[in-house]
């Protein structure tokens, strides 16, 4: 049965709404929707009673609370968890003296706390993640936060893999993933550049959709 996206227009196009305990990924430039669109998403759900979890990679609760502070959105849902998730150069127990990407929250919380952090690596990240499952719904805003892991494309999209077999395998859950859309190359004429949106497409599981403004309030 078809999960709905909370818009009534976008539902009517994906016959219903988007694939139960699939991965969707919306893509899109600044300012066209994806994170009013992935906020109406889980509305939609907490609304029908459903356990809902918002994953940032680019706000801390209080810029989330002014950006959306227009909209309908109840962030302090008994039913919806928010975490935030941040690359930031610290050192980890095993690094010795060399500063590397560590796991901190955007509030600055520190994942293993004192003066050393986990590493930015996929293995930490889903051993936070775990602790919200199992929930109906899931939003990951944006995945472009995720795209500094490891030295190539090829860690980035095992990541993104690992983390959505936690969200649908693991949890059960629908989700939605934002990322910023690939822009041309100004050197390279039309040539697009390799971005989150273009490493991620191949490993979701209800496909690629652009955001736009089908939303019913004004997009962000």
């Amino acid at each position: 049965m078809p999960v709905s996206t909370g818009s009534v227009t976008l539902d009517e196009v994906l016959d219903g709404g988007l694939p139960d305990q699939r991965a969707v990924l919306v893509t899109g430039g600044p300012g066209t929707g994806k994170s009013t669109l992935a906020m109406q998403f889980l509305q939609a759900g907490l609304d029908d009673g459903e356990e809902c979890l918002l994953v940032s990679t680019e706000q801390r609760m209080d810029e989330l609370r002014d950006s959306f502070s227009d909209f309908e959105f109840d962030l302090d849902h008994e039913s919806l968890a928010v975490t935030t998730l941040h690359a930031t150069p610290g050192y980890t127990v095993d690094g010795e003296d060399d500063r590397v990407l560590t796991l901190e929250t955007l509030e600055g919380g520190q994942m293993l706390g004192g003066d050393y952090s986990a590493p930015f690596e996929s293995d930490y990240i889903v051993k936070h993640l775990e602790q919200f499952g199992p929930v109906d719904r899931v939003v990951l805003d944006s995945v472009s936060g995720l795209s500094t892991i490891g030295d190539s494309q090829d860690v980035f999209r095992r990541t993104v893999l690992d983390v959505i077999r936690l969200f649908t395998d693991d949890f059960g859950a629908t989700a939605l993933f934002t990322a910023e859309e690939s822009q041309p190359d100004p050197v390279q004429g039309d040539v697009k550049t390799v971005a989150a949106s273009d490493a991620v497409q191949f490993n979701t599981h209800g496909g690629r959709c652009a955001a736009s403004t089908t939303t019913h309030a004004p997009t962000r």
